[in-house]
């Protein structure tokens, strides 16, 4: 399947005329939420309201106990927030504004409720940021600009004072057809993942050198595949520091691609490893939305969907031996109305969000059984009239 899948991929690529001017007719993914975690292990859960303002609602001491909805501005949000933990623990939210521009607020201090105003980074997109905290602490934000390239802007080192500046909005090129994915890798350099023209997996990635000493970003190069959602990357690589990417296919199935150490020789003729890609691997299933994924507190990856009863769809991974496996597919019944959101708790356990046909917000929690084993609870409401945005 993975040969056909590369095979469709270079038909299409034929098709150049063809492909540029149907480039948005897959079947749109769309989100009712985004979960962050705050320093202290509570997560916060963040929506946008019909009003198109965003709102929130966090857990309290205790794990079952949440907060009442509060607003958080930003009238006339054109989509959904993207949420990472700053070096100070504060919590940033990055959206894009009815102008298109992109806007950021942040806790006033960690673990806050008080959040700042919003402020401006500028800029015209057509697609609502991603954002990633890079290995020196410092911010980047990346977009689809309005000819669909790449931009990227980012915090860097203000010495003359205890602020941080940003750089202007810089173009790393592309075609981009989906909102892009970035991730750290296990040496802190950012890769951004997102879906072409050519409906193939695209990847554009830093690069260390060492003489001279540099940081600097590779060519765009093409994973392959035939994707009908953008791709999905675990907040961590898996337990031997490589990332995995998780997308579905024309077919409607999940389908998975992962770094390999592959063994090379050097200049100086010493053997030694470096990344390289798997082929794709069908995960199976059929979907209406496009993948949530996360690493449970073991390593191994745990996967989320929405079917075409519209059920929430699980798959995890599990160590049979010496070897990584995965479970069939298992559902988790209830009525979404958009692809599932999930977090990692505090304790290591797994907590799932998704809006449902009511537009409420529900969530399920992961619990160890007398058993031993794993389970999640009943559905339970955390309210909400919400809206769905592209993702």
């Amino acid at each position: 399947m993975a040969r056909a899948m590369l095979l469709v991929a270079a038909v299409v690529a034929t098709l150049a005329g063809s492909v540029v001017s149907q480039a948005d007719d897959v079947p749109k993914d769309r989100c009712g939420l985004v979960a962050a975690a705050n320093e202290d292990g509570r997560l916060e859960v963040f929506v946008l309201g019909h009003d198109n303002q965003l709102y929130h609602k966090y857990q309290m001491d205790g794990d079952d106990e949440w907060s009442n909805w509060g607003s958080l501005g930003g009238k006339y949000l054109r989509g959904g927030p993207s949420i990472v933990q700053a070096a100070d623990g504060r919590l940033v939210l990055f959206v894009r504004g009815v102008d298109r521009a992109i806007y950021y607020k942040a806790q006033t201090e960690p673990n806050a409720a008080k959040w700042t105003k919003w402020e401006s980074l500028g800029g015209r997109f057509a697609s609502s940021p991603v954002a990633v905290l890079s290995a020196e602490g410092f911010l980047h934000v990346f977009a689809v600009g309005q000819d669909r390239t790449l931009l990227h802007k980012y915090q860097f080192d203000n010495t003359t004072s205890s602020d941080l500046d940003w750089s202007s909005w810089q173009s790393l090129g592309g075609a981009l057809t989906s909102l892009p994915s970035a991730a750290l890798d296990a040496e802190g350099l950012i890769h951004v993942f997102a879906r072409g023209p050519d409906r193939g997996l695209w990847h554009k990635a830093q690069e260390g050198g060492v003489e001279p000493r540099s940081v600097r970003w590779s060519d765009w190069s093409s994973l392959g595949g035939v994707l009908a959602s953008g791709p999905r990357v675990p907040y961590l690589n898996d337990a031997v520091g490589l990332i995995q990417v998780v997308a579905r296919a024309s077919d409607k199935a999940y389908w998975e691609k992962h770094q390999t150490a592959e063994a090379g020789v050097s200049a100086d003729n010493e053997t030694h490893a470096s990344p390289g890609w798997s082929d794709w691997s069908c995960m199976g299933g059929i979907f209406t939305s496009g993948p949530a994924s996360v690493l449970g507190a073991d390593g191994t990856a745990e996967l989320f969907g929405r079917g075409p009863d519209k059920a929430l769809w699980h798959k995890s991974q599990f160590y049979d031996g010496a070897n990584l496996v995965w479970k069939k597919w298992v559902s988790h019944g209830g009525l979404l109305s958009t692809g599932p959101e999930v977090a990692s708790r505090a304790d290591g356990l797994l907590q799932v969000f998704a809006r449902a046909l009511d537009k409420n917000i529900y969530t399920k929690v992961q619990s160890v059984a007398a058993n031993g084993t794993l389970e999640f609870s009943h559905w339970q409401n955390l309210g909400g009239s919400t809206k769905s945005f592209p993702c």
